[in-house]
């Protein structure tokens, strides 16, 4: 539940989240987890692999975890704070080199925590975001075109509330890259699935998805 703040780079309003959208947010995040009567019969359950009425998955079948990466980085950053490589309050243009070209200061002063929140102000995905293809919409997405993206943003002058955005984690991740000097995925390895022991999760997209 995401609220409307900016087009084409123009903020809407006061770029704040609205009044009917937090409204709309507490109801969501209320029916969510069952909490409302009214809509329990929107929810369908997800039993466990031993339930007699839930078969499990066949062998090899491969399934997009989405969003659930999200977790993936949260761990990332809290080692990378614990190791002393960040902090949660470490900004944008403190990972970045030092002269990078921000149009907007405030963008680079931006947290890493604020990203881990949803409370970075930026965008749900980048407004030059052009994908090829919609299913799968940052295939193509460089390196370059984030950090055209980043030196030209400017985010609402108000504090932002909470917003949900697939760019925040990309970015988070792309920054928690750049503190290591490695690439997202192979770090990503190395921190989170080989300690977990997660040997089939992998960043490597298969024409099954």
């Amino acid at each position: 539940m995401t609220p409307i703040r900016e087009l084409d780079n123009r903020i809407i309003g006061s770029g704040e989240c609205g009044p009917i959208t937090r409204k709309l947010q507490g109801r969501f995040f209320d029916a969510l987890p069952g909490n409302n009567a009214k809509y329990q019969s929107w929810l369908t359950a997800v039993l466990p692999h031993s339930d007699a009425t839930t078969p499990p998955a066949p062998a090899g079948r491969q399934c997009d975890h989405g969003a659930g990466t999200e977790v993936f980085r949260g761990l990332w950053l809290a080692q990378a704070a614990c190791e002393g490589k960040v902090r949660l309050p470490t900004q944008l243009r403190e990972v970045l080199p030092a002269d990078f070209p921000f149009a907007d200061p405030a963008l680079g002063a931006v947290t890493l925590a604020a990203l881990a929140t949803h409370h970075a102000g930026l965008p749900a995905m980048p407004p030059n975001l052009m994908p090829a293809r919609v299913q799968d919409p940052y295939a193509d997405y460089s390196e370059l075109d984030l950090r055209v993206f980043l030196a030209n943003y400017r985010v609402a002058t108000t504090s932002p509330c909470y917003a949900y955005s697939t760019l925040d984690g990309g970015l988070l991740g792309y920054l928690l890259g750049q503190v290591y000097a490695t690439s997202y995925p192979k770090l990503l390895s190395e921190k989170i699935l080989q300690p977990l022991g997660l040997k089939h999760t992998g960043l490597d997209d298969s024409s099954a998805l």
